[in-house]
């Protein structure tokens, strides 16, 4: 299997597990629609920019490389 299947196969998860997790927010009606937002956006800024960041290095380390060496890119590193 090519590493590209498997990087698709990767960012797939990661996007059904975002969506999954938005639809049950949308569905609770305990929280405002701000509180919903504030929610997604933690989720989005957290969980989901971490991981696919990990599956940036891992499947692609040459480019993602020489990006991050860049004096502009380790400025933008948590």
């Amino acid at each position: 299997m090519s590493s590209y299947r498997l990087y698709d196969a990767d960012v797939e998860t990661i996007l059904i597990c975002a969506m999954l997790h938005f639809e049950r927010l949308n569905r609770e009606a305990g929280l405002k629609e701000a509180d919903k937002k504030q929610l997604k956006d933690f989720y989005l800024q957290h969980l989901v920019a971490p991981k696919a960041r990990k599956l940036l290095v891992e499947h692609f380390p040459e480019e993602f490389g020489r990006a991050a060496s860049s004096p502009a890119a380790s400025k933008t590193r948590p």
